[in-house]
């Protein structure tokens, strides 16, 4: 097997979005006088936000789910593209990837806006070949995995050539969808232990080691 592409997750694995995420969750939930049904920490972040913020408030109602949800965009797109750094050595393995010739991905829950603003103002666009969001894909079809198997058929990816390298555990749900090889972003929001069955990376520096000398092996 000879690895030619690189998918990534975004939120938690090229970035740390955390604080900015929870705080727009926890200043919409105010603002509707709601207390979260569960804990408002960075364990919440990945799935999309409709799904999220019916968790938080413990409600089915649509119209509800969809005022949260408009208000939480509201308050995030304000505030996303400074407030969300990239965990450290993040862009020198970018950098270092781009130059052995890999082809780089981003196949993520989060919103196009956002995550193009974030990318923007970071000055990281050019180290991708292409951005997925799932907002892009046709309703009923948002899901992480089918995006995934999306930028596979745009970019004539063969699975045998490619890894998916997420933080939480709907990554590797959305990598097995396609057959793709996954590694976890040990560094950002799962609970990932060593004997999982994939690769756990501690730092973004182990993508270089492992790419250069276990990937096939």
């Amino acid at each position: 097997m000879t690895l030619k592409h690189i998918l990534f997750d975004f939120d938690g694995t090229l970035i740390d979005s955390a604080p900015c995420i929870l705080n727009c969750y926890q200043q919409v939930l105010t603002e509707f006088e709601i207390e979260p049904a569960v804990t408002v920490e960075a364990g919440i972040i990945g799935p999309p936000l409709q799904d999220t913020v019916a968790m938080l408030a413990a409600t089915d109602d649509a119209s509800l789910i969809s005022e949260l949800a408009s208000r939480f965009k509201h308050c995030y797109d304000q505030r996303v593209a400074t407030e969300t750094p990239l965990y450290e050595d993040v862009e020198p393995v970018l950098s270092a990837l781009k130059q052995r010739g890999y082809q780089l991905y981003i196949a993520t829950n989060k919103r196009h806006l956002p995550t193009m603003a974030v990318l923007r103002h970071l000055k990281l666009t050019d180290y991708f070949t292409a951005i997925g969001a799932v907002d892009q894909m046709p309703a009923g079809q948002q899901k992480k995995g089918l995006l995934i198997r999306e930028l596979m058929i745009q970019h004539n990816i063969d699975a045998d050539n490619a890894i998916y390298i997420g933080d939480k555990l709907d990554d590797y749900e959305a990598a097995s969808l396609s057959a793709v090889l996954f590694a976890a972003a040990g560094w950002g929001y799962g609970d990932w232990s060593s004997n999982e069955d994939h690769p756990v990376f501690s730092s973004p520096h182990d993508i270089i080691s492992f790419v250069d000398g276990d990937y096939g092996s």
